[in-house]
């Protein structure tokens, strides 16, 4: 919901003291949607390992531009208000390049992600970044796969209720990323934005946090991710 607290729009609302809500919405109202993109590029970009100086490259080349005191301002922003994640970061690398490194990590949902030994620095540095990213981009592809076996699932719960598919019908029609499109009659449009899309999508689709290991968080969760959606 663009009205909801945005990781992104909040970052960059408190690098640049922005008088806005902490939401796209809010950011859009003061003209300042932009740096919500600046955001995003920094917190994946962190995520990989980047710096400051790669970041704002990377940033012109995906067609809006920062600079590299921006892309710090917003580093800087980041850290403070999750002072957890370095330790995060360090403790990803090290269970890769450590010593007696177990050289795998297992996200909330229980994928595992195994890195090969192997004594090439390059190879090293690229294994730390991915396993940097892991916790993030492996989690949100994890949520992503059992909303969309939600989507399926609940079609057929509907349908053998007795309620056909001339009262609620909708088909699964592409995935990308975390995006899900969906085909359906437009008489039965609302019906699925207000009910079978934050059922299948967050409703039914916890997530316990966990450590790097597989094992649980004592006391923590269960939390849900919210969404956006587009009638086209």
């Amino acid at each position: 919901d663009p009205d909801f607290l945005d990781i992104h729009s909040s970052v960059a609302k408190l690098a640049f003291n922005l008088d806005c809500a902490p939401s796209k919405k809010g950011l859009a109202d003061v003209g300042a949607s932009h740096l919500r993109f600046a955001a995003k590029s920094v917190v994946f970009g962190v995520a990989y390992g980047r710096g400051a100086r790669a970041i704002a490259l990377a940033s012109k080349e995906l067609g809006f531009e920062i600079t590299q005191e921006e892309a710090q301002k917003i580093i800087d922003t980041l850290f403070e208000t999750y002072p957890g994640l370095p330790d995060l970061f360090t403790e990803c690398r090290n269970r890769i390049t450590g010593r007696n490194a177990p050289r795998w990590l297992c996200g909330p949902f229980g994928r595992f992600r195994r890195f090969p030994k192997t004594d090439d620095r390059k190879l090293l540095g690229e294994f730390e970044r991915q396993a940097m990213n892991f916790p993030i981009q492996g989690m949100i592809a994890d949520a992503v796969s059992r909303a969309v076996d939600h989507l399926y699932t609940y079609r057929q719960e509907i349908r053998q209720q007795g309620v056909g598919p001339e009262e609620l019908d909708y088909r699964l029609c592409l995935q990308i990323h975390d995006q899900i499109n969906l085909l359906a009659p437009i008489e039965h449009v609302d019906r699925i934005m207000e009910e079978v899309i934050p059922e299948c999508m967050v409703n039914r689709v916890p997530i316990y946090p966990c450590h790097l290991d597989g094992s649980p968080i004592e006391g923590r969760g269960p939390y849900y991710l919210g969404f956006d959606s587009d009638v086209c």
